[in-house]
């Protein structure tokens, strides 16, 4: 008779669980039924097919923001992610389900050993973590703006990475007394030794002390601290993991101790406004200019992502590491000196940089080295470039700069991307570099006037329509679009002279006739054919 009953109120309730889930929004399901492909409501309460046992993790997309309770089903094994439901307040879990439980809206393992998510949307101020868990998976509380204040059991030995990011109200991180393997300081959690900093509450503003005797910053540690922005470092300090530093928008200046062995440039992913790195007497690391080296000017490790204009790299640096100017916004060019022969995966959404040239010492360009540089005007490579990868300039479209037949040229034509055969300049016998390169129109070399000029030593002025350079007594007039220009020789006389070829404006640079740079002040301006070179001697 027992086993009669329960049957049939198991059968009562998959019946009400699947008049619920009717009701609460749909999802795409797999042919068999057991597996969610998409979710396709934009309701409040999102309810599961009873068939489905596995997700796609990435689920919860567009509607997902309008989820308030996600009710599971009995049989579902893994859960998809959750970021996207920023309004979740509570997860609900069949009785019957053998491998999650939710109290009070908060998911856990079956046997509550393990805390799994913390609902973004839940209101409480504050939380006291069960007794019975004793691990709290990796992001579980990430993204709730409500709490202020997280207690851990004394059962607590193992928190996940990420735990707090985006938890933009907390102010304290507190383990019971009891707890062997954490505790805190001023609100931050550390290990129990105070030797690893754990997790510093989103809510920090201001400056923040990590003390002396802390060794590691563990990942993600900072995470979300948009508010810091004066960070002082142990000395005691050796190692920073990836991402310890993500998202702190406020800092603008950061200085590494001395001990310092560790750091990359996913240290300080998305610190946006941060200008500069400083260390001192330190073994591994050197700065110069905010950027971080390694100690023998070898390696560019990391570029502040708040660096603002064009910078120039000094020559001895071999090699740029993976994600050094990652999001670089106000970078508007980078001078690579030759002695570079590595290149990484390092110029991600660089939205403002212009132009790039490629030093002859790179044979390879790797996957999606300039994604999402938009505003990338041009980029040479030379004839040692062999392999260009793909996805190289996704979201760019680049003149590309190359010289006749080479790997460049057919990769230009493969990827429909526009290209220019590369005119060099040398001024007295040293090679000259330009933020716009030299192009040939109609078999006329038309050379960037204010560069040159200014080589030459003459002061250039313009008004958006008009070039003026002068140097001493003598002047040269050049306007866009016009095929004259009129010049003023030391002794006064003035004279006009024809251009072979109206003067250009490329990408806000004016480009006119070799002839102009000749008859303005008097240079030798000579062209070679097989080297495809300008040779000007003043």
């Amino acid at each position: 008779m027992r086993k009669i009953l329960c049957t049939v109120f198991a059968m009562m309730y998959m019946t009400i669980y699947s008049a619920a889930a009717a009701s609460c929004g749909g999802f795409r399901l797999a042919q068999d039924g057991t597996y969610a492909e998409e979710y396709l409501g934009g309701e409040a309460a999102a309810c599961f097919p009873a068939s489905v046992v596995k997700a796609d993790y990435n689920l919860f997309q567009e509607g997902a923001e309008s989820i308030r309770q996600l009710t599971l089903p009995p049989l579902m094994k893994e859960v998809p992610g959750l970021k996207n439901c920023v309004n979740l307040e509570k997860i609900e879990v069949p009785q019957d389900n053998a491998a999650f439980a939710g109290v009070d809206g908060v998911l856990y393992s079956r046997d509550l050993s393990q805390l799994i998510y913390y609902p973004r949307g839940k209101r409480d101020a504050a939380f006291q973590i069960p007794d019975s868990v004793r691990e709290i998976a990796g992001g579980a509380f990430f993204g709730n703006p409500y709490l202020e204040e997280v207690v851990l059991p004394a059962g607590v030995a193992s928190i996940g990475a990420e735990n707090f990011t985006d938890c933009s109200a907390l102010r304290e991180i507190r383990p019971e007394e009891g707890n062997a393997a954490f505790t805190a300081q001023n609100g931050a959690l550390y290990t129990s030794d105070c030797k690893t900093l754990i997790a510093v509450p989103a809510g920090n503003s201001g400056a923040f002390t990590v003390p002396e005797g802390t060794e590691k910053i563990a990942y993600g540690a900072f995470s979300g601290c948009s508010g810091l922005t004066e960070l002082h470092l142990a000395e005691t300090l050796t190692q920073i993991e990836a991402m310890a530093f993500a998202g702190c928008t406020g800092l603008r200046a950061i200085t590494l101790p001395a001990a310092l062995e560790q750091a990359s440039a996913a240290s300080f992913a998305g610190c946006s406004n941060l200008e500069a790195v400083y260390v001192e007497h330190s073994d591994y690391f050197q700065t110069r200019d905010g950027i971080l080296y390694s100690r023998d000017m070898i390696d560019l490790i990391f570029c502040p992502a708040g660096k603002k204009g064009s910078i120039v790299l000094p020559d001895g640096v071999q090699n740029i590491a993976n994600g050094a100017f990652d999001n670089c916004r106000e970078m508007t060019a980078l001078i690579l000196p030759e002695s570079v022969t590595a290149l990484g995966r390092a110029f991600l959404n660089c939205e403002n940089l212009e132009y790039i040239s490629i030093p002859e010492t790179i044979s390879i360009i790797d996957y999606c080295t300039f994604m999402g540089c938009t505003g990338l005007e041009w980029v040479y490579f030379p004839n040692n470039v062999v392999i260009i990868k793909d996805k190289v300039f996704a979201g760019a479209s680049p003149v590309i700069y190359c010289d006749e037949d080479s790997y460049a040229e057919m990769y230009a034509q493969d990827n429909g991307l526009p290209y220019q055969y590369m005119i060099r300049v040398e001024l007295n016998g040293e090679p000259m570099l330009f933020d716009q390169p030299p192009v040939l129109v109609n078999d006329t070399t038309l050379v960037p006037l204010r560069a040159i000029f200014e080589a030459l030593g003459a002061a250039v002025q313009w008004d958006g329509e008009q070039m003026t350079a002068q140097m001493g007594q003598q002047t040269a007039e050049v306007t866009v679009g016009g095929d004259i220009m009129y010049a003023t020789a030391a002794d006064g006389t003035e004279n006009t002279v024809r251009l072979d070829a109206p003067a250009q404006l490329v990408n806000d640079r004016v480009l006119a006739p070799l002839r102009a740079v000749s008859e303005a002040f008097g240079a030798d301006v000579q062209w070679d054919e097989n080297a495809k070179m300008v040779l000007i001697a003043k």
